[in-house]
């Protein structure tokens, strides 16, 4: 891309930054729960298909370069929380519609945000080469009841 192509696009650097961070908040978080509901009505389907969409698609990739890049550009910063707390009330929604609260609504949703995000990078293996029975019984580890 010339300079040129670049400044017709956007007014400077920042607001190319803001576009990108926008672009990734909305096609990597805010959609998401559309397409989740479009599973079933009952509670665990939305639970279902999120689990499938970010796995399969591998969507927590992205979140390290985003991570990378507010280190070194504070602006970034605000968003990414958001963004955070944007999923974090969204899982911690489908999981009180299972019926959890208190604590432990807190903690599941906690728990499988921090799996989604960390499994890839621990297992090293890529979303894609995940079996279909390997989620549902990481699903079925967060739905299961303690008692």
């Amino acid at each position: 891309m010339t300079k040129g192509s670049f400044y017709h696009h956007f007014e400077n650097r920042d607001a190319f930054l803001d576009a990108i961070v926008e672009h990734w908040f909305e096609a990597f978080t805010r959609r998401v729960p559309e397409y989740a509901r479009e599973g079933g009505e009952d509670a665990m389907s939305p639970l279902e298909r999120l689990f499938e969409i970010v796995t399969e698609d591998g969507l927590s990739q992205y979140d390290v370069a985003f991570e990378a890049r507010a280190a070194h550009e504070p602006r970034i910063i605000h968003r990414l929380k958001e963004v955070y707390q944007f999923r974090f009330e969204y899982i911690r929604s489908l999981f009180r519609e299972l019926g959890f609260t208190g604590a432990e609504l807190d903690l599941r949703s906690t728990a499988m945000i921090a799996f989604l995000k960390a499994d890839p990078r621990i297992t090293g293996k890529s979303d894609s080469r995940r079996s279909r029975l390997r989620a549902k019984s990481e699903l079925a580890f967060f739905t299961r009841s303690l008692s």
